[in-house]
């Protein structure tokens, strides 16, 4: 049985992340190998990956978070039953 499509992405938010100052780090170490500045490079961009990292983390939990609070697809504000939705504009603005 598979995982849920926001399960999924939930994953790949903390991976995403641990890549980038994965990647990062191996980079920084690579420019230290070759310029013989360790360990700065290594620690500059690996903290450089964590703030790029924690950014995209962020940005795409909220969308997460609010993509999972519609659970009536994307015109049905959760909370609201389809019966006090009718009383609503399709903008939202009451008495339509």
């Amino acid at each position: 049985m598979g995982q849920a499509p926001n399960e999924i992405r939930a994953w790949a938010l903390g991976l995403d992340m641990a890549y980038a100052v994965g990647g990062m780090l191996v980079l920084g170490a690579i420019i230290d190998h070759f310029a013989g500045t360790t360990p700065w490079w290594m620690l500059g961009l690996a903290l450089v990956g964590l703030v790029a990292g924690m950014y995209q983390f962020i940005r795409e939990a909220m969308a997460l978070n609010r993509a999972s609070q519609r659970p009536g697809g994307a015109g049905r504000r959760g909370g609201e039953n389809p019966a006090e939705q009718e009383k609503h504009g399709p903008d939202g603005s009451p008495g339509a």
